[in-house]
């Protein structure tokens, strides 16, 4: 959907052997993802400077590539290289996105929270996909370069997309919605995340419900009455629509059963009742919210009954599977207070051969109360009959001494993932049900993989 005007737009500062002739099928900031046709957008990133990978992108097939004008003064490229020199990259990628969105005519459903959006989003990307053609943004793509990559994705066949906003710092959200224009917005949950960002968790909340104030007059408001500070919003779109176990709710859902595994089994009169795959009794809100979605766009009751009955979990986000004689509970994507104990209470109840396990990552971005709230996971953890824990991280040492404190319970503190794995054939046993958590920033996800 991009075109060359579209490039022209951007202003930059000179262009190098365009191949105007030739249509631009896409965009990426990966030269790894470059396939004919893309365009490739040179970034300064965290880890690497993509104007290191142009060649590669260009052997890959890229159709030109977007750099900054101080590495274009500094640098020799190659004279055959198409190039598109922008002041700053990051800046061409958002605007080029802003000019994508703008040609869109279909519904645009914001999301964000604290606690679930990615599989809210994905639970709500398939119970619509039996009836629309969904762009949803890809894994966690929701910053300040990831959602204007989500909507370079698009194709003339999509016509609903749902993008995911993250949030680290205040205005971020209205800086997202500046891009993406939601004409539709849903706030999973408000609880404090990135709090090292924020005083206090009234700030946390004036952040995400910017989304609301983002919406168009006629846009739709999909509003949790489960959540207190979400319930107090007053909606000033046209369209409101409610949902969570509150009886006043539009959408009404009740958990009725929760088995042996901890899934948990809702009774929705829109659709009847629901036997969730995912353990948890929070997915009810999640299921609930997709149910609300699909109702108001009009997807059939058993579609929506089928997506969600057949629905797949996200890999890192309460994912369990067997492997070597053990059950893993893969939650290690991220990990806050709220989202702690949740994943706690999953362990604790599950059913194991030998003991339950809990390998515990820092909780990363919280601010000033970081030890009391490592401390706090340490009491409640140690009330749940685990048989073994071992805290990874600097504030995970909170959680086990705060066990060592309560219970005669092993444990175990690691300075790292890779300490961690070191271990793991000494400490870990056959039959043992192991709950892996923490924030991505301490790379748990590497320890799942050893197991």
């Amino acid at each position: 959907m991009i075109t060359w005007r579209d490039i022209d737009k951007l202003q930059p500062i000179r262009t190098e052997n365009l191949p105007r002739h030739r249509e631009i099928t896409g965009a990426d900031i990966d030269s790894r993802r470059i396939a004919g046709g893309m365009l490739f957008i040179a970034r300064q990133g965290e880890h690497a400077d993509g104007h290191e990978f142009i060649g590669n992108a260009l052997h890959n097939g890229a159709v030109a590539a977007i750099v900054e004008e101080a590495w274009f003064t500094l640098a020799s490229p190659a004279p055959d290289w198409p190039l598109i020199v922008v002041r700053n990259s990051d800046q061409s990628l958002r605007d080029l996105a802003g000019m994508i969105r703008r040609k869109f005519n279909g519904p645009v459903l914001g999301i964000t929270g604290s606690n679930g959006k990615t599989t809210t989003k994905e639970m709500t990307a398939t119970v619509l996909s039996s009836e629309y053609s969904v762009l949803s943004t890809p894994g966690n793509y929701n910053n300040l370069w990831g959602l204007p990559l989500s909507i370079l994705r698009a194709q003339p066949e999509h016509d609903f997309w749902i993008l995911e906003h993250g949030m680290n710092r205040p205005g971020e959200i209205a800086e997202l919605c500046h891009i993406s224009r939601p004409n539709a917005g849903l706030i999973t949950t408000i609880s404090e995340v990135h709090s090292a960002n924020f005083d206090s968790l009234e700030e946390i909340a004036a952040e995400k419900l910017s989304l609301f104030h983002q919406l168009p007059v006629d846009g739709i408001t999909f509003q949790n009455l489960d959540d207190p500070r979400i319930c107090e919003y007053s909606p000033a779109t046209t369209h409101v629509v409610t949902y969570g176990s509150d009886p006043d709710a539009e959408i009404v859902g009740t958990i009725t059963d929760v088995d042996n595994y901890g899934r948990i089994q809702l009774s929705c009169e829109e659709i009847g009742d629901l036997r969730l795959p995912l353990p948890g009794r929070f997915q009810a809100t999640n299921a609930l919210a997709a149910i609300a979605v699909g109702v108001f766009f009009a997807v059939d009751p058993k579609a929506i009954h089928q997506a969600l009955t057949e629905f797949s979990p996200v890999p890192g986000r309460t994912n369990i599977f067997e492997r070597h004689d053990k059950v893993i509970i893969d939650d290690s994507y991220n990990a806050n207070p709220t989202s702690m104990r949740a994943a706690i209470d999953i362990l604790a109840t599950y059913p194991t051969r030998n003991r339950r396990v809990a390998i515990l990552g820092d909780m990363l971005e919280l601010n000033s109360t970081r030890e009391e709230k490592h401390r706090e996971i340490g009491a409640y953890l140690s009330q749940q009959g685990v048989g073994l824990v071992l805290g990874v991280g600097e504030l995970s040492r909170y959680i086990v001494e705060e066990i060592r404190e309560h219970q005669s319970v092993r444990t175990l503190h690691l300075d790292d993932s890779e300490a961690c794995i070191e271990i793991l054939d000494d400490v870990l046993q056959d039959g043992d049900v192991v709950l892996v958590k923490g924030s991505h920033g301490i790379h748990l996800e590497r320890v799942v993989e050893a197991i």
